[in-house]
């Protein structure tokens, strides 16, 4: 008796109907993402800051912070159930990412650059992205529908370094730029809130759907990019070595366009209009 109550309340809890009638969907997806780089900065024992700009009487060095990842559109797919009106479950494969945004800036002073000048550099990282999305239905209106999206998942990685070397800077100094762009093969736990919309016709039928995600990996390091400077400085021949770290965990906001398709039952539930 007490575990026929349990399960009473669990279903009562997530606002599920025992005798409502379950549809299975599948829903192409496509989207775009924001992620977010920080420097690394193991010398001073701490793992992340939130400064963005660094300078020294030769250059600056900017960290972008939050930004487009690399312009790219991923695509996935997913498959899953209503268990009624308002809850359902899905399993969601998909292409995903990280990306790191910086940019060298020059000194006039200690070169023929106008201050302005300079390089930016965008560094992407692909992997994929195998999460459990759980969506609630908070409201409803004849053209579209709004839910909560609550789900949890893993960054899935492949190792792979990238060097990138360049000689820059001109007149008074010559900076020798090796860049390495480190890839980690490990599997990242992400944790997955946002809100989506689902339009459709007056007859219930499904047209398409507009989500913003956010996912959030917490823990693990996706992406590193070493900036090792060798700068020779032409007025005195002295030679100066400097690093900057930038690091990444993919965490990002997501903007997707999806359409469910449902195959079973065939045509979607239709309710009565009263």
């Amino acid at each position: 008796m007490i575990k026929q109550n349990i399960l009473i309340s669990i279903f009562l809890l997530f606002g599920c109907s025992l005798s409502a009638q379950k549809a299975f969907f599948v829903k192409p997806r496509v989207m775009m993402k924001t992620t977010r780089s920080f420097h690394f900065l193991e010398d001073f024992g701490v793992d992340e800051s939130q400064i963005n700009y660094v300078q020294n009487g030769y250059y600056s060095f900017v960290n972008h912070g939050h930004h487009f990842s690399d312009s790219k559109v991923n695509w996935g797919i997913s498959a899953g159930m209503h268990f009624d009106d308002k809850n359902s479950l899905e399993l969601v494969v998909s292409a995903d990412g990280s990306s790191i945004k910086q940019s060298f800036r020059y000194y006039s002073q200690h070169s023929s650059f106008n201050q302005v000048v300079g390089s930016t550099f965008l560094w992407g990282r692909e992997f994929f992205r195998i999460n459990l999305e759980y969506n609630r239905k908070f409201l409803e209106n004849s053209w579209y529908e709004a839910r909560s999206i609550l789900g949890a998942g893993v960054f899935l990685m492949h190792r792979r370094t990238e060097e990138f070397p360049s000689a820059e800077g001109n007149g008074a100094f010559t900076a020798d730029v090796e860049r390495y762009n480190y890839g980690s093969n490990k599997v990242a736990p992400i944790l997955q809130l946002g809100v989506g919309m689902d339009f459709k016709t007056k007859r219930n039928v499904p047209l398409f759907s507009l989500d913003v995600f956010a996912t959030l990996n917490f823990t693990t390091i996706t992406q590193t990019v070493h900036n090792r400077v060798t700068l020779l400085d032409h007025t005195d021949n002295s030679i100066r070595q400097f690093l900057h770290v930038v690091s990444s965990r993919g965490s990002g906001i997501n903007f997707q366009l999806a359409r469910p398709i449902q195959f079973y039952p065939w045509r979607p539930n239709k309710k009565e209009v009263l």
